[in-house]
């Protein structure tokens, strides 16, 4: 974790006995500690630091979280595109459970891993985890992942990354109503939309995304104010309505209007 993070983690009383065990570990050399927050377990790398903030934080990850995962209720679908290591999936599932239903989205393979490990730690079973990329068409490619402020790339190949779309997806599987969307795919977030086009106008879900690797013109808010999408910023104040100029960059919140 990086200082920045480290610092906000410990302007939280919350999160203190959690950054205590993972000082614990670190000091006794281990490779991975599991830390438990606000009912969710999660385990995290010592060394690359993998998921390691996110389980600390836990609902406290992004302050956009705890808006989203609060406006849940038992029996909503909830589907979790760059699903990582299962935090954001994990947290929902509590809310939504017991005939609610998440489907989480990881491609890579380590961190897919971690994510299968994740929801049997925590025997979550209304989360269904798929490797799988989606995004805009159906196929097999690999995935370049990005370094810090740059787009993920999907390159045509012989195939390390299955893509599907979401309208595919949702067809396939009989899933007509989700109601809360979350994507955070490095950059990728245009070609996902084009491929749930079907799915946001027929659902109208509530969304969260990423938006900050498209800049200046960030294409992905254009597209989701054509569907008929409002969107809104998280200020220290609240939400604010995110003009069509914005160069602000960061978590977006989309309500069909």
């Amino acid at each position: 974790m990086n200082k920045i993070l480290v610092k906000r983690l410990l302007q939280k009383p919350t999160a203190w006995p959690a950054c205590a065990k993972v000082v614990v570990a670190i000091v006794m050399r281990r490779k991975e500690v599991v830390i438990r927050r606000q009912g969710v377990k999660l385990r995290a790398k010592i060394g690359s630091g993998q998921g390691l903030y996110c389980a600390v934080a836990g609902t406290s990850y992004e302050p956009e979280m705890s808006y989203f995962l609060n406006r849940m209720q038992p029996g909503d679908t909830f589907i979790d595109v760059g699903a990582n290591i299962g935090n954001f999936s994990l947290h929902a599932c509590r809310r939504i459970q017991p005939t609610g239903k998440v489907y989480s989205f990881e491609p890579l393979q380590e961190t897919f891993k971690d994510l299968q490990a994740n929801i049997q730690l925590n025997g979550a079973q209304n989360i269904e985890a798929f490797k799988i990329a989606l995004s805009d068409k159906k196929g097999s490619f690999t995935m370049k992942v990005p370094s810090r402020n740059s787009s993920a790339i999907l390159v045509q190949s012989k195939g390390e990354v299955i893509t599907e779309t979401l309208d595919g997806f949702c067809a396939r599987n009989h899933i007509s109503e989700p109601q809360f969307i979350k994507v955070d795919i490095e950059g990728g977030e245009l070609d996902f939309f084009h491929g749930a086009q079907q799915v946001l106008q027929r659902s109208a879900p509530l969304i969260l995304f990423e938006s900050m690797h498209s800049g200046p013109k960030y294409p992905e808010r254009s597209f989701l104010r054509e569907i008929g999408f409002e969107l809104y910023r998280f200020t220290g104040l609240g939400m604010e309505v995110l003009s069509d100029d914005s160069s602000w960059s960061g978590n977006v919140l989309a309500l069909k209007v």
